[in-house]
């Protein structure tokens, strides 16, 4: 937790120091207007946490799934973005989920 706090001190400190003598007003993070800049950096920053907390139990089984987000950021562009995939994509994409499918699988057996 004092890596947090000098991290903040080091960086965060400095930056809003920076902001105020640029812009010549106070930075309010927590305007109705920042809102969704305040909510996405407390998604990074718990994303992060879970991450290293999760490091610290499984290593392997965390780094094999953390090398697959290129996947889950396709999907979500197709969800919500609506982009068109070819059928290659699709295949790579099903491929890669069966995957981490057996791997789940292999490690319930193994366990």
């Amino acid at each position: 937790m004092r890596l947090w706090a000098a991290t903040y001190l080091l960086i965060c400190i400095p930056l809003w120091i920076y902001l105020l003598i640029k812009e010549k007003k106070v930075y309010q993070p927590f305007s109705k207007k920042e809102g969704l800049k305040l909510a996405s950096g407390l998604a990074e920053v718990s994303a992060y946490t879970l991450y290293i907390l999760a490091l610290e139990q499984e290593p392997f089984f965390v780094s094999f799934l953390s090398s697959t987000y290129c996947v889950f950021s396709i999907l979500f562009c197709r969800i919500f973005l609506k982009e068109k995939l070819s059928k290659g994509q699709y295949l790579c994409i099903a491929v890669i989920i069966a995957g981490l499918a057996l791997f789940g699988i292999a490690e319930g057996l193994a366990a």
